[in-house]
């Protein structure tokens, strides 16, 4: 009788399909971080231009009994979009701060924000109420 010679059983591990998925799965990764880079665009002043110590702020009040005061001065709805344009092409890096009273309505505030833009005004903000504490 002849003995049947026995194999040997081997428990490695192939390594080859393991890389192959890794690599597949970094290349995709790569892809989505190259493709899903967005851009947001901000408006900063060249150092050293100065430009915020040229800025004059436009402020512009909606209070609480109506009408709009823009720089302490009443002005009537149908003057808005005159002054605010002169105040623009006067000084064209100023900013506008929107100081609405409590009792205004957001229509009322959006509208102001609108002629605004339409007079050429780019940077228009809020003004922080008073006591107001800011964050650091």
């Amino acid at each position: 009788m002849q003995a049947i010679p026995q194999q040997r059983i081997s428990a490695e591990i192939n390594v080859t399909p393991m890389i192959d998925v890794l690599l597949t799965v970094f290349i995709i990764y790569l892809l989505i971080i190259i493709l899903g880079r967005q851009v947001i665009r901000v408006q900063l002043p060249a150092p050293g231009s100065g430009l915020a110590a040229r800025a004059m702020p436009i402020i512009i009040e909606l209070p609480d009994q109506g009408g709009v005061r823009i720089n302490g001065t009443m002005v009537g709805v149908n003057e808005l979009d005159m002054v605010l344009r002169e105040l623009a092409t006067d000084h064209p890096a100023s900013y506008a701060l929107i100081d609405p009273g409590r009792e205004r309505t957001y229509e009322e505030v959006i509208q102001v924000i609108d002629r605004a833009r339409g007079a050429g005004i780019a940077l228009i903000g809020f003004k922080a109420a008073e006591g107001a504490h800011s964050v650091p």
